[in-house]
Parts: structure tokens; sequence; C-alpha cells
């Protein structure tokens, strides 16, 4: 009897270490965002590198409108792509490492969403001092 207990108590908590592990959650799918001041592309795409710098991303223009943005710690890395205008920007999931991502079922590890948001935030607020 305390033989099955111990087993039984030994799976469950297994289990529950199993899915702690995974830490994988839906992906937050960041809808365009409109710029609402009335600003140049030049000064968005500023807003951005200088946002994305703060956040410790490093940041390539690829062309004009389209920036690539890499954030790695530890031995986890992403790479997004940024879609600007001088009236929108579009934050887009590119490659990543360690994250775990899995694009049937749009689940990454769980640090992606803090790092979009938290970036999403700055660029905001870099946006918003445009026009102080």
């Amino acid at each position: 009897m305390k033989k099955s207990i111990v087993s039984a108590s030994l799976i469950l908590g297994l289990s529950f270490i199993g899915t702690g592990c995974a830490r994988t959650v839906p992906m937050y799918d960041l809808p365009q965002q409109e710029v609402q001041q009335k600003v140049s592309q030049k000064d968005v795409y500023k807003a951005i590198v200088r946002a994305a710098g703060q956040r410790g991303w490093s940041v390539q223009k690829v062309k004009e409108g389209l920036l690539e943005a890499t954030y790695a710690k530890r031995d986890f890395s992403v790479t997004i792509n940024i879609i600007y205008t001088a009236t929108s920007y579009d934050i887009n999931y590119k490659d990543s490492t360690g994250l775990k991502y899995n694009a049937a079922d749009s689940t990454i590890h769980k640090n992606y969403n803090s790092w979009i948001k938290n970036l999403e935030q700055s660029i905001n607020r870099e946006l918003m001092l445009l026009n102080i």
C-alpha cells in the first residue's frame, strides 16, 4: 500500500514538473500600431531604433520601412521584423532559438511575450516624446 502511494505521488510530482518546464504560452500577436502623432517615417524609424536599443535589441535596417531586430539573452534569441511607415508600425516574429516556438499551435516561451510587450511600450513612449 505504501509503495503504491509513493509511486503515485512520484508520478504526480513528475507530471507537474514536466508541465512547468514547458513554459510555452500562446504567442502575443501585436496588432498593427497606429502612430498617433503627425511625424515623418524617419521619425518613426528613429523612435523604434532608440526604443529597441534601450531594451537591448540590436537593430539592422533591411530597407526603407523594414527593420530586423534581434534580442539575445543567455540561451535564448529571437529575431523580429518591424515594418514601419509615418503612420504605423508592425512587429512580426521571424525566427528564434531556445524559445520552443511551435508554428502549428502559435505557442512560444513566455519570455517572448514579455520582450515584445516591453518593446511595444518603449516604442510608443519614444513616439510620444517626439511631439514634446
